[in-house]
């Protein structure tokens, strides 16, 4: 069962991406100085962001070249709308990236329902490498928590019918 305050957490952490210098200092500030909201538009593949009145604009514009991109990456499409790259993604795209979502938070940002809010915070590298580390500790303590639990399914008269 994870922590009380795991679904609760509306602070997802983002660092610089390799393409975080082809916007302005203003755009840089303003994914961290503004909630967004987790669109309707989500799969596997990525999760859509809205935030009322504002768009991103790359200074590049859209002239990039397509290249490796990773989980977590912030691509920023033509019309300035921005999109969380999940698990699923394509490997390679051709909108900038803004900045990206630590591996430590993908799976709460997923988790977060499509409506609710949330907002992000810059973070080091040296964090987010922290953060993995964290979380890898907690995915390896895990096992510890398991309670077993056996029953045998010849004395179940209806096996369909135990959910445990």
């Amino acid at each position: 069962m994870p922590s009380p305050g795991y679904f609760a957490e509306r602070v997802i952490r983002i660092v610089e991406s390799p393409q975080s210098d082809l916007f302005s200092d203003a755009d840089r500030k303003e994914i961290t100085g503004r909630e967004f909201t987790v669109s309707a538009r989500r799969n596997r593949m990525g999760t859509g962001l809205e935030s009322k009145d504002f768009a991103f604009e790359a200074l590049a514009g859209l002239t990039l070249a397509s290249d490796a991109i990773v989980p977590g990456d912030i691509q920023i499409a033509g019309d300035g709308s921005a999109t969380v790259l999940m698990a699923d993604s394509q490997p390679v795209g051709g909108y900038p990236r803004l900045a990206t979502v630590i591996t430590a938070d993908q799976r709460k940002l997923a988790q977060i329902p499509s409506g609710e809010r949330f907002r992000m915070q810059w973070i080091s590298s040296a964090e987010a490498i922290e953060a993995l580390r964290g979380l890898c500790r907690k995915k390896s303590e895990l096992v510890n928590r398991l309670d077993t639990f056996k029953r045998d399914p010849s004395r179940m008269k209806d096996l369909l019918s135990y959910s445990r």
